[in-house]
C-alpha cells in the first residue's frame, strides 16, 4: 500500500545518508527497519523465518558484515534494486531481489570471518569514510 511504501522510502534515503556518510551504526539501522517493513507487507513465512535468522546472528555480530571492503555499497545497490521492484508493484521481483539479498549479507558474514573478522569481541562499529 502506499503508506508502506512511504516508509520504505523513508527510510531508504536514510540509508543513502548513512552510506554517503560511512556511518555504518546508522546504516546498519535503517537496514534493520527496512527488512521489518518489508516483512510487515510481504507476508511471507520464508521470509519472515530467513530475515529473523539472519538477524539474530548479525546482531550478535553489530552488522560487521558490513565493514567487509565493498560491502556497504553492495547492500545498497541491493535495496536499491529492491527499491526499484516495489515502485514498479512487481511482488516477484522484491521477493528474488530479497531473497538473494539475504545469501548474500550471510555470505558477506563468511568473508568476512574469513578474512579474520572476530565476531565474539565486543567493539564499537567504526564510522567509515564513504562507501
Amino acid at each position: 500500500d502506499a503508506a508502506g511504501v512511504q516508509r520504505l522510502e523513508e527510510l531508504h534515503a536514510a540509508m543513502e545518508a548513512a552510506s554517503a556518510a560511512g556511518d555504518v551504526a546508522e546504516y546498519y539501522r535503517n537496514n534493520y527497519l527496512i527488512h521489518e517493513t518489508v516483512q510487515q507487507y510481504a507476508g511471507n513465512p520464508w521470509l519472515i523465518r530467513v530475515t529473523h535468522d539472519l538477524h539474530r546472528i548479525l546482531k550478535m555480530h553489530r552488522g560487521r558484515q558490513l565493514l567487509t571492503p565493498g560491502r556497504m555499497a553492495q547492500s545498497l545497490a541491493e535495496h536499491r534494486q529492491l527499491m526499484d521492484c516495489v515502485r514498479r508493484g512487481d511482488a516477484e521481483g522484491a521477493e528474488r531481489t530479497m531473497h538473494g539479498h539475504l545469501l548474500s549479507q550471510g555470505q558477506a558474514l563468511a568473508a568476512y570471518v574469513a578474512a579474520g573478522g572476530m565476531l565474539n569481541v565486543p567493539a564499537p562499529l567504526p564510522r567509515v569514510g564513504g562507501v
